[in-house]
């Protein structure tokens, strides 16, 4: 489907920014979700994009689109890890998560 190009730190100091370059041939609704997924236990990790849960599709999402955090998981994986980033559909992406403050 696509590979990321980048992770940089957002502008806030505390989410990431993901930008993801996705084959053209592959259409995102404009409302698409953007899922940190781990292929198993000790599997890597990958950014899932779909439609979103209530199958109400809009639209398309464009060149250099964006998927904002609110439409993330932002669930922790564990103590030292952020949760997912939003990605585009050939670009450009927003911020992610916010990690735990140190103890």
């Amino acid at each position: 489907m696509g590979r990321v190009t980048k992770i940089a730190l957002a502008p806030d100091g505390w989410r990431a920014r993901v930008t993801m370059q996705v084959k053209r041939k592959v259409e995102l609704p404009a409302n698409a979700y953007a899922r940190l997924e781990q292929s198993s236990l000790l599997g890597e990790k990958y950014i899932q994009l779909a439609p979103p849960p209530e199958g109400t599709a809009r639209g398309t999402l464009a060149s250099a689109g964006r998927i904002p955090f609110s439409r993330t998981n932002r669930t922790r994986r564990s103590k030292r890890s952020s949760a997912p980033c939003p990605c585009s559909s050939t670009g450009a992406a927003s911020t992610s998560s916010r990690p735990s403050p140190p103890s």
